[in-house]
């Protein structure tokens, strides 16, 4: 009886190992799931942002006069009141 009642205490801590290793595993997988799609969301918000920015910019271009100056340091869209609307850099 006693072999009995070990035999069976050794299936049900066996049972539960596996069913904890089976549990970690499906959280590991939603877990990174989850962080994927948290990054995928922030390159989406930084894409529309970039959009968004350009809509702006192009909405200035047809409203102002613009131009474009080179110099050394670097080359700039400006306004003609002297706003730097883009500073393409060296």
């Amino acid at each position: 009886m006693k072999e009995r009642r070990k035999k069976e205490k050794i299936i049900g801590w066996t049972a539960l190992s596996i069913s904890i290793a089976i549990f970690s595993s499906f959280l590991g997988i939603y877990v990174s799931k989850q962080i994927e799609q948290q990054r995928l969301q922030q390159q989406i918000n930084e894409a529309q942002k970039a959009l968004d920015e350009a809509f702006d910019l192009s909405q200035k271009l047809e409203d102002d006069e613009y131009y474009q100056i080179y110099t050394p340091n670097g080359n700039y869209l400006i306004t003609k009141d002297g706003k730097i609307l883009i500073d393409f850099g060296k």
